[in-house]
């Protein structure tokens, strides 16, 4: 928020108003391993963004007035979070699959006691700290000459300083030999489960497996939950599942609202009987195939604008390597029945996850 607050260069609000000016778009983001800063532009006028994220790399400012108008937009945003059942599930199930030292722990947004308590001086020594070329990825994409472009990049940022001393990012894969509960208690009737199993980081060869049951579980409504929990059992109202691979090592979740009067017994026994399926019988090769199909073309057609190729060359480069693009059809292709039924009985199984109603 405060990367858009005010530099030395550009006042409050200019940011945004030069990117307007321009015909553009810009925003940010933070998920669990990045913070992204994006801007969309015309290709004859895209330096303009190379400028702004050069100035806001070293003279953010913090003032401290816009220092605490944005502490409370940001308390703001995790009120909203908190007053969504799923969002108030999703931080207690992820505080208790990761411990107190790993950093998924916590909630990307910040608990409200630290959001309350945190200072200007601590936020502008890890903006110091982190904000630096040699921890940064820049992605350009678009109508664009090469060589152009790596010169005026390293006009903009050469001479910046790296940090010599940056912290060595790590963290070890969580190990649980135990299923874990968690239960948050409102008044309602509906009932609502996150089943999250400790799974692959995204370089990890599992990975493509797990992509694989995803789709076979929740992908559509030939998908064998869909198929058993809403046609034909009609259990619940809702169910999803996501891989969710991250650096270090990632999540696999089935969501689900059950229909009312149903009992979280029978659920979950359904549950267990298709993940006890995926370990021990063959997907047959006309589904397995359908949903490579299916998967490679979400792959792809996540990348036909500038901004998706954008996107997921800087998120596979902070991940693993953006390599994995070129890597990530035909290794899927390679993909066999067996390795689904290994991916199943590695990480869907009872000992290795977290249960929240």
């Amino acid at each position: 928020h405060l990367m858009f607050k005010g530099t030395r260069t550009y006042a409050k609000g200019v940011i945004d108003a030069m990117t307007a000016a321009y015909g553009g778009y810009n925003n940010a983001g933070t998920i669990f391993d990045y913070t992204m800063y994006y801007f969309n532009f015309s290709s004859d006028r895209w330096q303009v963004a190379l400028e702004i994220e050069a100035d806001r790399m070293q003279h953010c400012l913090f003032e401290p007035a816009e220092f605490e108008a944005e502490r409370n937009v940001v308390l703001e945003e995790l009120k909203h979070q908190l007053d969504s059942p799923w969002g108030r599930l999703a931080m207690q199930m992820e505080a208790k699959l990761y411990p107190k030292e790993h950093p998924y722990h916590h909630p990307v947004i910040g608990w409200q006691e630290d959001l309350e308590r945190i200072t200007r001086a601590e936020v502008s020594a890890y903006y110091q700290t982190y904000y630096v070329p040699n921890n940064a990825v820049i992605v350009i994409v678009g109508d664009v000459e090469t060589r152009a472009v790596i010169e005026q990049v390293q006009q903009h940022f050469a001479h910046i300083p790296a940090n010599v001393n940056l912290p060595a990012l790590d963290a070890r894969a969580p190990q649980q030999d135990a299923e874990q509960r968690v239960t948050l208690h409102e008044e309602t009737n509906l009932k609502r489960v996150q089943i999250g199993c400790h799974a692959a980081a995204l370089a990890d060869e599992e990975n493509y497996a797990l992509e694989a049951i995803d789709y076979l579980l929740s992908h559509g409504k030939t998908s064998r939950l869909y198929q058993r929990l809403i046609e034909n059992e009609q259990l619940v109202s809702f169910i999803d599942t996501c891989n969710h691979p991250r650096r270090f090592s990632g999540v696999f979740y089935i969501f689900a609202a059950l229909r009312p009067g149903v009992e979280t017994e029978r659920f979950e026994h359904a549950i267990d009987d298709e993940l006890k399926r995926l370990q021990h019988e063959p997907v047959p090769s006309e589904e397995l195939e359908k949903v490579k199909n299916a998967i490679a073309a979400d792959f792809i057609f996540d990348k036909e604008t500038t901004s998706g190729l954008a996107h997921s060359l800087g998120e596979y480069e902070t991940l693993a390597a953006y390599e994995y693009i070129y890597a990530y059809a035909d290794r899927l292709e390679r993909l066999t029945a067996e390795d689904i039924m290994r991916a199943a009985q590695t990480s869907l199984n009872e000992k290795n996850r977290t249960v929240g109603w």
